[in-house]
């Protein structure tokens, strides 16, 4: 009888230690047309949906199509759906757009765009990716042009739909437009929200347990400079405004992704404006707020290395009260675009941050992460690079602690920047001028006291994509060099020196005409 109970104990820890092994992990991207973008993602019971936008052609055209590709939970493609019309394009929601419905099914919200205007859309679509229905909401009928888009979408308790979005109301003046709905995408109530000549646009909601609603939202009046800054508007469960609060750093912020705490209080996660040369070009670190229920500030922190562009996407907590974070940026010492995961506690200080990337150096755009069924993370968005250069759907399985591996480095902390476009460089690189137009010149300091004529020393320039746009040669003792950039698009570029392949000094700058 021991000897029974002993194995069955050893066989009870031996299962337990296969099924720790057996967690999946799994980095994909997956296009089946022309071109396609993961937008949202949600767990089902055979594995996960993701949803977007993918270029489908038609002739001798390529229109934007809405997509849904289903994959098991190994990662493996079960399907691939598009649906839109010709000559019109098709978008997703870009904050959580597509979302996972009762009865099993699936929601997209976005718009469609013909040659004069953009309406409203919503579609619902059953478990298999199969369209039932869609509704557009918008005027399709006075002449000129205008704009009804939704970027966000929420089932409700009585299965109808809270859809968030923007509304064009004149050249420099868009609000923020509300739209419930029925089960079936009747519009029950339509509300807009905003101050006169500036462009304010909805991307986050939630709903609160009083029934009322939490809108994140960015603001910005188009006409001055370093004035786009997140905020949250507060409604009731008819839509009349409750309050409404910006919060605004020194330059322009990034992202507005909105949730409730367990303590009831609010959660806003954003890309804060840490520092900026020139109104085009700014750097953002992690930016996360906690108000209470009148949208007062409890505490914000910033966090981790400077970014240029991307920014905060999703924020979630968790059951234990952590802070889970969410977006992507170009980081300073690496060339191209990468998703990042911000985990902190409770009170915002922070647990860990990550990066994550399917083609390293190149273009990985996360735009949406979800919790998974086995306690871990899957995040989906846009990838690109060498050497297909195709836009693809990018899905990552994560374990609970962001690693994409087995024995993943668990001491990954908050990294701590070195300086942004205002320095230049790194490594002893300066770059002048900057922002610059049509010549720069760069100064990098000798990194060893002995030159040798066999050193092989090459500056490169890659542009955000990661792609190489030019090459020079250097001397063994050249210092210094003056480039002419005027063949070179506008934009953020990234210089690498190289001795012997090995880089040895880094710098950006950015061409602004």
């Amino acid at each position: 009888m021991m000897i029974r109970n002993l194995l069955l104990l050893f066989l009870l820890i031996f299962s337990g230690v296969l099924s720790k092994g057996q967690f999946t992990y799994f980095n994909n991207h997956y296009n089946n047309d022309n071109w396609s973008a993961g937008i949202s993602i949600v767990e089902t019971e055979s594995g996960y949906v993701a949803f977007g936008v993918s270029g489908v052609e038609s002739g001798q055209y390529i229109f934007k199509r809405i997509l849904l590709t289903g994959i098991d939970h190994q990662g493996n493609q079960i399907w691939w759906k598009t649906y839109g019309e010709d000559f019109h394009n098709y978008y997703a929601g870009l904050n959580r757009g597509g979302i996972k419905t009762s009865d099993g099914g699936f929601a997209v919200s976005g718009a469609i765009e013909d040659e004069t205007r953009v309406v409203g859309l919503l579609m619902k679509f059953d478990e298999t990716g199969d369209s039932l229905w869609s509704r557009t909401y918008g005027d399709t009928i006075t002449p000129g042009y205008s704009f009804n888009g939704f970027y966000a979408c929420k089932q409700l308790p009585d299965h109808g739909y809270l859809l968030a979005g923007t509304v064009y109301i004149s050249g420099d003046d868009d609000d923020i437009l509300l739209v419930r709905t029925d089960s079936l995408g009747n519009q029950i109530w339509r509300k807009s929200y905003g101050a006169l000549h500036f462009i304010e646009s909805a991307y986050s909601l939630v709903q609160l347990p009083d029934g009322e609603f939490l809108i994140g939202y960015m603001s910005q009046n188009i006409n001055v400079f370093y004035t786009l800054h997140p905020g949250m508007l507060k409604i009731d469960n008819q839509g009349n405004e409750i309050w409404s609060k910006i919060y605004s750093g020194p330059y322009d912020d990034s992202g507005c992704a909105v949730t409730i705490s367990q303590d009831g209080n609010y959660l806003l996660g954003s890309s804060f404006g840490y520092t900026s040369t020139h109104p085009v070009i700014t750097t953002f670190k992690v930016w996360i707020i906690k108000t209470d229920t009148s949208g007062n500030i409890i505490w914000d922190k910033i966090y981790g290395d400077k970014t240029y562009e991307g920014q905060a996407w999703t924020i979630n907590e968790m059951n234990d009260g952590n802070i889970i974070v969410s977006g992507s940026g170009g980081f300073e010492e690496t060339p191209g675009i990468e998703g990042w995961i911000l985990k902190t506690e409770s009170d915002g200080d922070s647990l860990w941050m990550r990066r994550y990337s399917y083609f390293p150096t190149y273009n990985n755009e996360q735009n949406d992460l979800a919790f998974t069924s086995d306690n871990g993370l899957v995040l989906t968005g846009m990838t690109m690079g060498y050497p297909d250069w195709i836009e693809s759907v990018w899905i990552q399985k994560l374990d609970s602690i962001g690693c994409d591996s087995v024995g993943c480095d668990t001491t990954v902390g908050i990294y701590e920047g070195h300086g942004g476009v205002e320095a230049g460089g790194h490594g002893g690189m300066e770059i002048y001028p900057n922002p610059a137009s049509d010549l720069i010149h760069i100064t990098f300091r000798q990194n060893s006291l002995n030159r040798f004529p066999a050193r092989d020393r090459e500056l490169e320039i890659f542009n955000v994509y990661g792609e190489k746009v030019l090459g020079i040669k250097l001397s063994v003792f050249q210092e210094s060099i003056t480039q002419n950039i005027s063949g070179l698009a506008q934009g953020l570029y990234l210089v690498v020196l190289r001795e012997r392949q090995k880089v040895v000094a880094t710098g950006k700058f950015l061409i602004a005409r």
